[in-house]
């Protein structure tokens, strides 16, 4: 079996984890054009949301290294506040990409935000552009992130 580059992540908020969930993953296709604008243009849905929903991230001229990503959910447990899905177009230098969204809640009434990927390199395991490509993806990702704890913080009243 190909062994991939892994990563993982966690960020800390003071925003409550189901407000954290609702708004980073079961709504993120809405908010990400509102928060993320000048990056993402606009988000297509395929399907109910659950298992085997794809969306689709367009993004805007900003993003010169990919036109689209496009996701396929693969476990979607809101008792768990668990999210993993699969990226199936856009990034063409990987055979494979997974991600997981894990969230937490902390002892102070806050959450613990965890994002872990796998990556499978098209080419050899040491291509630095591939690199890269995760580096910027991780970045994108925890962009992202303080974006919609932001807005949270902003709107008291919003996802709750």
């Amino acid at each position: 079996m190909v062994e991939g580059k892994t990563f993982a992540e966690e960020f800390k908020s003071s925003v409550a984890p189901s407000r954290l969930w609702k708004a980073s993953v079961l709504d993120m296709h809405v908010l990400a054009p509102k928060i993320a604008s000048q990056f993402i243009e606009s988000v297509e849905v395929e399907g109910d949301g659950g298992v085997g929903t794809t969306k689709t991230f367009n993004f805007t001229a900003a993003v010169p290294m990919l036109r689209y990503v496009k996701n396929k959910v693969d476990i979607l447990d809101n008792e768990n506040l668990l999210y993993k899905y699969t990226v199936v177009e856009g990034l063409e230098k990987f055979k494979s990409n997974t991600n997981q969204i894990k969230i937490e809640g902390s002892e102070d009434g806050g959450s613990v935000f965890k994002f872990s990927g796998e990556y499978i390199n098209v080419g050899d395991d040491d291509d630095e552009a591939a690199e890269a490509d995760i580096k910027a993806a991780k970045e994108g990702n925890l962009n992202m992130f303080k974006g919609v704890e932001a807005y949270l913080l902003a709107n008291p009243n919003a996802y709750v």
